[in-house]
């Protein structure tokens, strides 16, 4: 019989809360971060030039406390600007896989 798994749901800033998270002990992080110059009030809103970097800081954090075994999912979309779809989530995608391996998107 397995044992039972205890588990905890944090919230507030992923970096802040990252950093108190010992290295390789979290089988899975799933984020759905807000998007680059939307909900300003709530977020603060990252600028689109600097959310590949944002998003590839708090994504190497959340690789470091993961189990060799753990996953990490990253639910994020591109949205449209001024009638033209927007690239920084392709962006911050490929600055993500040039250092850890991208396995699919759904």
């Amino acid at each position: 019989m397995s044992e039972c798994a205890s588990w905890q749901v944090k919230q507030g800033d992923s970096l802040m809360l990252l950093k108190e998270v010992e290295s390789e002990s979290v089988d899975l992080v799933m984020t759905s971060p807000p998007y680059a110059e939307r909900r300003k009030n709530q977020y603060g809103g990252i600028p689109a030039s600097e959310y590949p970097d944002w998003m590839l800081n708090i994504v190497r954090e959340s690789m470091r406390t993961l189990k060799r075994t753990g996953s990490f999912v990253l639910n994020i979309k591109e949205h449209v600007s001024d009638g033209v779809r927007d690239t920084y989530v392709f962006e911050t995608v490929l600055k993500i896989s040039r250092e850890f391996r991208w396995v699919d998107t759904y």
